[in-house]
Order: C-alpha cells, then structure tokens, then sequence
C-alpha cells in the first residue's frame, strides 16, 4: 500500500464531510506541498491544522513495514512548512523533521539502502529509487477531489 492508497482511505472515512484537504507529499514536492498549505491557511484565512503521515509500505510478505523515504519525505515537508513560519508541534513532527535536516545529504544513499530501495534495485528500477532521492524536484502537489487525484 502506497501514500496514494492511504491518504484515499483515510480520507474516505475520517475526512468525509470535513473541509479537510487532502494532498499527497514527499522529497520531490515537499517545498511545493508546503505552499499548497500556505495557500490553504490564506484561503481559509486562519491557521490550518495540518496532518503528515508517513505511511510506511506493505512489503512482499503482507506486513507493513518502516519506509525511509516515507520518514525523509515527511521531514522534508514539516521542515519546508518552518521555512514558511508554520511550525510543528507534536514530538513526532520534530523528529521527522530534525531527521531529514540531518539526514538530508545522505537521502540518495539512505532510500538506495533501504528495504524498498533495495526491492527496487533487485527489479532493476535503481532509477525509480534515485528518483524518489530526489528533493523538490517536483512542483506538482497531487489533491484528492471527488475521488480523484488531480493537480492542486
């Protein structure tokens, strides 16, 4: 189960009938995610609660498993999100974020190495994983409307 396939169910169920927003983040957007958010409080003209989850994967065996780039990829949005003076607060948010600002110039390595790196090396798609690597090389920020993933 990928980001996609949660953020699509969780917002099936928890956000249904909610105002709530519901966009899909990682290295390749976070900066771009941070100023959906932005754009989102200015809309709203208040603060905006904001939820990261880092999804995690279901591996080859049916369980789910820690994902490296799910953890970086958070970091990366909650530390893109300070940069624009909206700021965390829970322990977690921290952590992530502290994680991807010290971990950031070993991202290439980390996603390589890690378990869904590796799969993806072994199924000889070591561009798809240097590709998710990659820090804000996307501006596109995917948002969930009426069941469809569209641009923001």
């Amino acid at each position: 189960m990928n980001g996609a396939a949660v953020a699509s169910a969780a917002h099936g169920s928890s956000a249904a009938g909610t105002d709530a927003v519901v966009v899909l983040g990682c290295l390749r957007n976070a900066s771009a995610v941070a100023q959906a958010v932005l754009a989102e409080q200015t809309r709203r003209g208040e603060r905006t609660s904001v939820n990261v989850i880092a999804a995690g994967e279901i591996d080859e065996s049916g369980e789910l498993r820690f994902a490296m780039e799910d953890l970086l990829g958070a970091g990366a949005v909650l530390g893109a999100l300070e940069t624009l003076g909206i700021d965390h607060t829970s322990p977690e948010a921290a952590a992530a974020s502290e994680s991807f600002r010290g971990l950031r110039r070993a991202a290439r390595h980390l996603i390589t190495a890690s378990g869904s790196g590796q799969e993806l090396l072994a199924r000889e798609l070591r561009d798809e994983a240097l590709a998710a690597a990659e820090i804000d090389a996307d501006g596109v920020v995917p948002v969930l409307r009426e069941g469809r993933w569209v641009a923001y």
